[in-house]
């Protein structure tokens, strides 16, 4: 029994079978299969960690985008506070302001009564005088 035991090169020594030679050459066909799968799966890794490095980036600029957003969210509702604030007091001073040109129209218009009686009162007064003189 030649070949049972025996490594492949002592059977090629012993009896120069070419059963060593296919056997090389399967072994030979199975590690270039192996390395072929190998190096296939090594670029689908090289790629996928390319992807995963494009994905992170892209995740990395979500997230700062996101916390732009908050901050800017924050400072829009902090002035639509703040203009809430003054547009309520502008409201009041413009009431204030309003009730003030009122009184002051008010005021106004009781001087202009008080001397338009004033100035009828002159005037009776001056035709009186006039008339007096000339009533013998």
């Amino acid at each position: 029994m030649v070949g049972v035991g025996t490594s492949c090169g002592a059977r090629r020594a012993t009896t120069g079978n070419p059963c060593c030679q296919a056997e090389r050459d399967r072994l030979l066909a199975q590690l270039s299969d192996k390395l072929a799968l190998k190096s296939t799966l090594l670029e689908q890794d090289q790629a996928n960690t390319v992807e995963v490095t494009k994905r992170a980036g892209l995740l990395e600029t979500h997230v700062h985008v996101l916390r732009d957003h908050a901050a800017l969210d924050a400072k829009l509702r902090e002035q639509a506070d703040r203009l809430l604030a003054l547009t309520s007091l502008v409201g009041q001073k413009k009431d204030a302001e309003l009730v003030n040109v009122q009184v002051q129209l008010e005021e106004l218009l009781h001087s202009r009564d008080q001397h338009a009686r004033v100035l009828e009162q002159a005037q009776s007064a001056l035709q009186t005088a006039i008339a007096e003189p000339l009533q013998p």
